[in-house]
């Protein structure tokens, strides 16, 4: 589980992306292992939509460019 404090840093600085218009993020991650513990603490977070992780670059730019 995610500590108080980080989650309300995380909620936070996701707040700030929105309003600044932020519409996808994708984060090049090559660790399975990582990229697993990422996507847990995703779940719930309300950013499942806009941010995917990837371990390839030409996906993450393909999924980027993809409209909701």
């Amino acid at each position: 589980a995610m500590p108080d404090d980080v989650k309300k840093a995380q909620d936070e600085r996701q707040k700030k992306l929105m309003q600044g218009g932020c519409r996808k993020v994708s984060c090049l991650i090559k660790s399975a292992v990582t990229k697993i513990s990422l996507n847990v603490a995703l779940e719930g977070s309300g950013m499942e939509k806009i941010l995917q992780y990837f371990d390839d670059a030409t996906e993450a730019e393909r999924w980027l460019d993809l409209d909701f």
